[in-house]
C-alpha cells in the first residue's frame, strides 16, 4: 500500500542470541515504509517482543547480535540516518523518545503514578528541541485531544490511577507521539483490554495512519487486529520469518503452513457454530536453544515431507510482488489451506437434561454504606455503589452460559458471589436442590467439590514453588478425602491424562509450562472434586490464537464426556459464540440481554449487545465493521431510568432517561431489556458488510 514512499527502517540479517545457545532472532529482514503499518504477529514465545526491543536498540544481554537496522532520516530522508546496532548510548538516548517511541501492553507500567498526566506527557513534549518552553502545555493538550480524550484540560491534572484502562493507554499513546518520532512501535497495545476499548485505540491508530507520517510496527497475536489496520503483515515462527506480505494476499491465501494454522484457530462471530471443534496447531514452539537442521516448523506441520527435515527453506517471492513465504511446499499450502484435525470428534451441542444445576435468583450486590458526611461547608451523602443488580439465571447439565459486557459492568463480581468470595448484598443461590450459603467458608466440603472455578491468569493461581504433582495431589486430597493414596496417584494421571499432558509433567513447576500447559493444570485441578459446574472467568484472554483454540476445545470436550456445566465469562465475544449455548449481556450489573447464542448473535440485538458486537474486528480484511462508538466512559453509578441510555445511540429521549425498559421475550427463551419494541429491533441494518465468502 506504501511501497511508493521512501524507507523508514531497514532491517537486514538481524539475529540474536542469549547465553546459553538460547537463538531468540534467526536471519530476519524487511523494511518499514513512510506512512506503513506493519502487523507482527505469532504465538507467544516467537520473537515479536524481541524484536521491537531490538529495534530501539535494546539487548543488554545478547551474547551476539548481528545485522543491520538503518533508521533513516524524517520521512525516509538520507540525512540524519542511524545505524541502531552498534550505536553508543548518547546517540540512542538522541533516539529515544524523539524519533522512535514505543507502546506496550500494560499502560500502568509505563505510566508514572506519583505524576499528573499532563506532568509526565509535559516531560515528553520537552524532549522537542524546536518548542518554546511557555509552549509545552499547549502543545500537551493538543496531543490529549490528538488521542481523542475527553476534557483534555481536566485529565492533564488527573493521576493514571483516576484514567479507566483505555484513558490511560491514550494517554501512552499521546506521550509517545509528543516528539513526532519516525518510527512508533506498539507492543500488544490492546491485549487484556475489553472490545469497546480495544475498539477505541484501534479507532484511533487507525486516525493517527492518516494524521502521523510515522513507519508503525503493531506487534500483536491477534489476527483480526491486524486484518483491519495493518497494510502488510509479517508473521515470525521460533525467531525467524516465516512469511510476510500484503495483508489481504495473505489473509485470502496464507502460503507458509504456520500461518495458515494461524488463521484456521480463530473462532469466527460471522460464522455459525454449529461445529464446535476449531482446527488447532499440534505440538508447541521450540524451545529457542533447539537448532534443528530442517524447517523450524516441521514437527508441527501437515505438509511436512522428508526434506523438509533435511532442508532448512529460504524466504521466497510466491505470487503477487512483494509476497514471500518460507516454505518448500508454498504453493500447495495457498491452494489447499490448513486441514481438518483428523482427531476432530463432535462435542456437545447442548444440555442433556433440562432440570437445572444451579439457579441465581435476583442477585444484588452492592459495596460500600450509606453515609451522611460533613465536608467543609455543607453535608454529603455517600451512597453505596450497586455492582450486581438483580440478576437472575439458570444452568442446566451439560449447558454453558456465557456472560458478557465491558470491564466494570459487574463480570467477575457476580462470579464471585456464586463461588461465595464475595457475599450477595441480596439474593439466593441454589445448586440442585441444595441451598447455597452466600459464604464459601459456610458451605459443606460436599458443595465445595461440586463447584469450582478456574481464573484468568494462571501464574497466580498456579503456586510457583510447587511441582505440578503436588499441586494436582493436594487438590484431589482437599476435594477427596476419603482418597487413599494409591487412589490419589491414579486420579492425578487421569486428570492430566484428560487435558492432554503426561505423567511426565508431575515433576515439573508452572515456570516450566507454557502459557497454555498452565491453564491446562488449573482446567485438570478444577476438575479434581467431580464439579457439577466451572466458573471460568477470563481464561482465554491472555492467550495466543492457537492455545486460545486447544482451551476452547479441551473445554468442550470435558463438557461432552463428564457433562460439566461451565459459566463462562469473556469480553472475546467470537469465544463466547464458539462454546456458549446461551449468553447474559451484562451493563452495569444488570442484564440486558439473555437467550439461546445463535438468537442473541442475530437480530433483534439489545443496543448494548449491537455495539458489542459491532466492535470485534472481523479476522478478514474484506469484512469492513460498521463500528457503533459509545459515548463517553462506563458512568461510575447507575443512572435513573434505563442504565444504558446515557451511552445507547438509539436512545428515545425522556422515556429512556424516566422509566426502567420492560423485559420483552421473544420464542425460545430470547429477553431484551429494552423500551425499544422487538420488530423495530429486528428491522435495524446488519452491523457489517461482508465481502467474499470465506
Amino acid at each position: 500500500m506504501n511501497h511508493t514512499q521512501p524507507v523508514q527502517v531497514q532491517i537486514r540479517h538481524l539475529s540474536l542470541r542469549y547465553p546459553g545457545g538460547v537463538q531468540a532472532l534467526r536471519d530476519v529482514s524487511f523494511d518499514i515504509h513512510v506512512g506503513e503499518t506493519i502487523g507482527i504477529v505469532g504465538e507467544s514465545g516467537c520473537g515479536k517482543s524481541t524484536l521491537a526491543s531490538v529495534l530501539v536498540g535494546d539487548a543488554p544481554a545478547a551474547q551476539e547480535l548481528t545485522g543491520s537496522i538503518v533508521l533513516r532520516g524524517s520521512d525516509g530522508a538520507d540525512e540524519g540516518a542511524i545505524e541502531m546496532l552498534g550505536a553508543s548510548r548518547e546517540a540512542l538516548r538522541e533516539v529515544w523518545g524523539r524519533r522512535v517511541a514505543t507502546v506496550y501492553q500494560d499502560p500502568q507500567a509505563t505510566l508514572n503514578p506519583s505524576y499528573t498526566i499532563g506532568d509526565q506527557i509535559d516531560e515528553a513534549v520537552m524532549r522537542r528541541p524546536d518548542l518554546a518552553p511557555d509552549g509545552v502545555r499547549q502543545r500537551t493538550l493538543e496531543l490529549l485531544r490528538q488521542v481523542r480524550i475527553p476534557a483534555p484540560e481536566a485529565t492533564a491534572t488527573r493521576y493514571p490511577h483516576q484514567l479507566s484502562g483505555g484513558q490511560q493507554q491514550r494517554a501512552v499513546i499521546a506521550m509517545a507521539l509528543a516528539a513526532n518520532p519516525d518510527l512508533l512501535i506498539l507492543d500488544e497495545p490492546t491485549t487484556g483490554l475489553d472490545v469497546t476499548t480495544e475498539a477505541r485505540i484501534l479507532d484511533l491508530v487507525q486516525e493517527l495512519q492518516q494524521e502521523v507520517n510515522a513507519g508503525i510496527l503493531f506487534i500483536t497475536h491477534n489476527l483480526a487486529v491486524i486484518a483491519q489496520i495493518a497494510d502488510r503483515i509479517g508473521v515470525m515462527y521460533a525467531g525467524e520469518l516465516v512469511e510476510m506480505g500484503a495483508v489481504d494476499e495473505i489473509f485470502a491465501a496464507p502460503a507458509a503452513p504456520y500461518t495458515a494454522g494461524l488463521m484456521a484457530c480463530i473462532p469466527r462471530i460471522d460464522r455459525q457454530s454449529a461445529n464446535r471443534r476449531l482446527r488447532t496447531i499440534p505440538g508447541s514452539v521450540p524451545s529457542p536453544s533447539a537448532q534443528p537442521i530442517g524447517c523450524l516448523f516441521a514437527e508441527r506441520c501437515p505438509f511436512v515431507e522428508p526434506r523438509c527435515r533435511q532442508e532448512r527453506p529460504s524466504l521466497r517471492p510466491i505470487g503477487e510482488e512483494g509476497h514471500l513465504a518460507r516454505c518448500l511446499r508454498a504453493e500447495q499450502v495457498c491452494e489447499e489451506g490448513w486441514p481438518l484435525d483428523r482427531l476432530a470428534r463432535q462435542s456437545n451441542n447442548g444440555p442433556s437434561d433440562d432440570r437445572p444445576v444451579l439457579q441465581g435468583r435476583g442477585l444484588s450486590k452492592a459495596f460500600g454504606r450509606r453515609a451522611r458526611k460533613h465536608i467543609f461547608f455543607g453535608p454529603v451523602v455517600r451512597r453505596p455503589v450497586s455492582a450486581v443488580e438483580d440478576v437472575s439465571f439458570t444452568l442446566a447439565k451439560g449447558e454453558t452460559l456465557g456472560i458478557v459486557g465491558e470491564s466494570g459492568c459487574g463480570k467477575s463480581t457476580l462470579l464471585n458471589c456464586i463461588a461465595g468470595l464475595v457475599r450477595p448484598s441480596a439474593g439466593e443461590l441454589v445448586m440442585g436442590d441444595d441451598a447455597l450459603a452466600p459464604v464459601v467458608r459456610k458451605r459443606s466440603q460436599q458443595i465445595l467439590h461440586r463447584l469450582q472455578m478456574v481464573f484468568q491468569n494462571p501464574d497466580l493461581s498456579l503456586n510457583p514453588r510447587h511441582t505440578v504433582g503436588a499441586i494436582m495431589r493436594r487438590a484431589v486430597k482437599v476435594l477427596d478425602r476419603d482418597s487413599t493414596p494409591a487412589e490419589r496417584r491414579q486420579r492425578v494421571a487421569d486428570l492430566l491424562g484428560r487435558v492432554g499432558l503426561g505423567e511426565h509433567y508431575l515433576a515439573r513447576r508452572p515456570a516450566e509450562l507454557s502459557g497454555g500447559e498452565k491453564q491446562r493444570v488449573a482446567v485438570a485441578r478444577a476438575l479434581a472434586g467431580y464439579p457439577d459446574v466451572v466458573l471460568a472467568d477470563e481464561v482465554t484472554s491472555a492467550l495466543d490464537v492457537s492455545v486460545r483454540a486447544e482451551i476452547l476445545n479441551l473445554l468442550n470436550d470435558l463438557q461432552a464426556d463428564e457433562e460439566v456445566s461451565y459459566l463462562f465469562i469473556s469480553h472475546d465475544m467470537s469465544a463466547i459464540r464458539h462454546i456458549s449455548h446461551r449468553v447474559m449481556v451484562l451493563y452495569l450489573g444488570m442484564i440486558m440481554e439473555m437467550g439461546p447464542v445463535e438468537q442473541v448473535f442475530g437480530p433483534p440485538y439489545h443496543p448494548y449487545t449491537e455495539a458489542l458486537m459491532s466492535a470485534i474486528p472481523a479476522p478478514d480484511p474484506t469484512i469492513k465493521t460498521r463500528r457503533i462508538r459509545l459515548s463517553g466512559e462506563l458512568p461510575a453509578t447507575r443512572p435513573q431510568g434505563c442504565p444504558f441510555h446515557t451511552r445507547c445511540p438509539r436512545s428515545l429521549g425522556a422515556l429512556c432517561q424516566r422509566e426502567l425498559p420492560p423485559w420483552r421475550e421473544t420464542d425460545g427463551g430470547h429477553g431484551i431489556f429494552c423500551h425499544i419494541p422487538l420488530n423495530e429491533l429486528a428491522a435495524l441494518e446488519p452491523l457489517t458488510m461482508p465481502g467474499p465468502p470465506a
